[in-house]
């Protein structure tokens, strides 16, 4: 099986989470996808959450999302930038 990196699974995940209407997605709805995200990275990440937040900073400094609030609301906006 090929393994993704982390920034790539996250944004995938994101992605597929985020609602067609308004393009939001939560940060529950990226820790709900722990395990398949583990799965596709094969990462045993001791901190899975930071992990997380850590590759959806990444996936924003790429200008593919954007935050909301301090609620862990996400908004899609694009494709990532490469």
């Amino acid at each position: 099986m090929r393994h993704f990196s982390m920034t790539d699974t996250v944004a995938l995940v994101a992605r597929t989470a985020a609602n067609p209407a308004n393009g939001e997605f939560t940060l529950s709805q990226m820790y709900r996808a722990i395990p398949i995200i583990g799965a596709v990275t094969a990462t045993k990440a001791q901190h899975p959450k930071a992990s997380i937040r850590r590759a959806l900073q990444e996936i924003r400094d790429l200008g593919a999302i954007e935050f909301l609030d301090n609620d862990g609301r996400y908004r899609w906006v694009g494709p990532l930038a490469a």
